[in-house]
C-alpha cells in the first residue's frame, strides 16, 4: 500500500495566484530600483507634526521595504512548489493520532 500523497498540479486559480505573486514582487522591485536611481543621495525619512523633515537618511533605505516584503511571497511560492515533499517525507500513518492532532481517533479504551 502506498502511503504517499500524490501531488496534483495547480488548477487555473492557483496558477493565476502564483503569477500575480510573481508579478507583484517584480513590480515592487521595479518601483524600488526606479526610486533608488532617481532620488538624491540624502532623502528625508522622518517628518514632524508640521510636515517638516526631522531626519535624513541614505536613499538605500528604500531598498529595505521591498526586501522585507519579498520574504513572505517567496516563502509562499516555495510552499506551493514543494507542498507534498514534506508531507511525503513524514509517513503520516506511522505518526500517532495524538501527534497528528486527531482527538476523536485516539485509541481509548471502550467502556
Amino acid at each position: 500500500m502506498n502511503d504517499q500523497i500524490n501531488p496534483e498540479p495547480l488548477n487555473k486559480t492557483g496558477k493565476v495566484m502564483v503569477a500575480l505573486i510573481i508579478l507583484e514582487v517584480i513590480v515592487m522591485w521595479m518601483f524600488a530600483i526606479y526610486a533608488y536611481l532617481t532620488l538624491p543621495q540624502e532623502v528625508p525619512v522622518h517628518f514632524g507634526f508640521k510636515g517638516e523633515p526631522t531626519r535624513y537618511g541614505d536613499k538605500s533605505t528604500f531598498l529595505i521595504v521591498p526586501a522585507a516584503f519579498s520574504i513572505a511571497p517567496v516563502i509562499f511560492l516555495f510552499w506551493t512548489k514543494f507542498r507534498f515533499t514534506l508531507i511525503n517525507r513524514i509517513n503520516i500513518t506511522k505518526v500517532s493520532p495524538e501527534k497528528r492532532g486527531c482527538r476523536s481517533c485516539s485509541s481509548r479504551p471502550e467502556r
